[in-house]
């Protein structure tokens, strides 16, 4: 039997997506090597020598505080591997800890919203003394896959859904609701039982009232309203650019041989769902920096020349084709600026950064349902991926 809140279309959605991607081994800089597949073990098992120790040794605070941050940056990847299953394990504490960190990495809020579903049908599933796992989908399922599960009847019933509320309530108050689409809060909203409607509320008025004279978010006191990183780990392409350009052996820079014309270089990874944050540090003249859609062929040219590409470029000017939307945006930059991005395929908008500084939303009616690529187009110089900083 498995997880009645996995049958909705947005569950089914988020298991296949999780499925198709894949985690990336990670050396930390004391020697330990840990991967996606063993951190929450050995998080669990540094928690409960600190819990266990009377000294509380300096280095088993340390190692839990190493899990713990490796954990939030690769939570995505974490439930992706072979252990996903343990992230369900973890306990309400744990789980909360998670949720209050501003650098959890999850595309999303309302895929965070739908982990701590999960979460909390496991918890009453087994005090219901019945066996739980998750969906055996096949790996390479793929967005929007129609996921069949089998359904137990004490599942339908009001019962299992108070009790499903109930577990869920301690950890809603560390959900922030605010971040979600209206999409996904009406969603949310029409199930009608699962979350109060204080925290909807909430949500709907700090999207109408943002951006005005009679509003500021107090994020202090209130940490639903604080925007969470969603850095994304991106490379280049080795086999995605133009002529004259070459990618490092670690895949965050490429490097132009030649000055004579423009090139482009796209990044080895697209999205079409979720929230994604990546920053470029600027090494070279002439740059145009934004996404591409796999359709741009013309590799040999500045970013935004066609339909296929949107971009900003060092004068502060935003184009993609000969659309509407090119006009003037943001700041000038150059070499020594770090450009940021926040590629929101939820609202569809696409909002850059200027060494911490937010700009803007640059593009706000991109393609829905197709994925887009980090990408750069650029003169000279070089252009390397470096952590976001966004100012939030």
């Amino acid at each position: 039997m498995t997880s009645a809140f996995l049958t909705s279309q947005h569950g089914a959605s988020f298991v296949s997506s999780l499925l198709t991607k894949k985690g990336k081994d990670t050396a930390l800089p004391d020697g330990t090597l840990l991967t996606h597949s063993n951190v929450v073990g050995l998080y669990q098992r540094y928690v409960d020598l600190y819990a266990a120790s009377e000294t509380r040794s300096r280095e088993v605070a340390k190692a839990k505080d190493i899990c713990f941050q490796f954990l939030c940056s690769h939570l995505t990847e974490v439930l992706a591997s072979e252990a996903r299953q343990s992230i369900f394990e973890l306990s309400a504490k744990a789980l909360k800890k998670l949720l209050k960190n501003d650098d959890l990495t999850m595309g999303s809020e309302f895929m965070i919203y739908i982990l701590v579903g999960v979460w909390a049908d496991r918890q009453v599933t087994l005090a219901a003394g019945e066996e739980w796992n998750l969906p055996d989908v096949a790996a390479e399922a793929g967005e929007g896959t129609e996921v069949e599960v089998e359904i137990p009847d004490w599942k339908f019933d009001q019962d299992y859904v108070l009790k499903l509320r109930d577990a869920m309530a301690p950890l809603l108050p560390h959900i922030r609701f605010p971040l979600m689409s209206a999409k996904h809060l009406a969603a949310i909203e029409e199930e009608g039982t699962l979350v109060p409607l204080s925290y909807i509320t909430e949500a709907y008025r700090h999207k109408a009232l943002t951006g005005t004279d009679v509003y500021t978010p107090d994020v202090k006191n209130n940490p639903r309203l604080r925007g969470r990183r969603y850095e994304t780990v991106v490379v280049w392409d080795p086999s995605w650019h133009g002529q004259h350009v070459t990618v490092s052996a670690d895949g965050k820079t490429v490097s132009k041989a030649q000055a004579y014309w423009y090139c482009l270089a796209m990044a080895k990874e697209g999205y079409s769902s979720g929230r994604h944050a990546w920053a470029i540090k600027v090494n070279g003249d002439e740059a145009y920096i934004g996404v591409a859609r796999k359709e741009l062929t013309q590799l040999d040219n500045y970013l935004g020349a066609d339909s296929n590409s949107w971009s900003v470029n060092n004068t502060a000017y935003a184009s993609s084709g000969s659309g509407s939307s090119n006009r003037s945006f943001g700041e000038a930059f150059g070499r020594g600026d770090v450009i940021g991005l926040v590629l929101d395929m939820v609202e569809l908008k696409l909002t850059y950064y200027k060494n911490g500084k937010k700009l803007g939303d640059a593009f706000t009616n991109l393609p829905a349902g197709v994925k887009l690529y980090p990408a750069v187009g650029w003169r000279d110089g070089t252009m390397q991926f470096v952590p976001p900083n966004l100012g939030e």
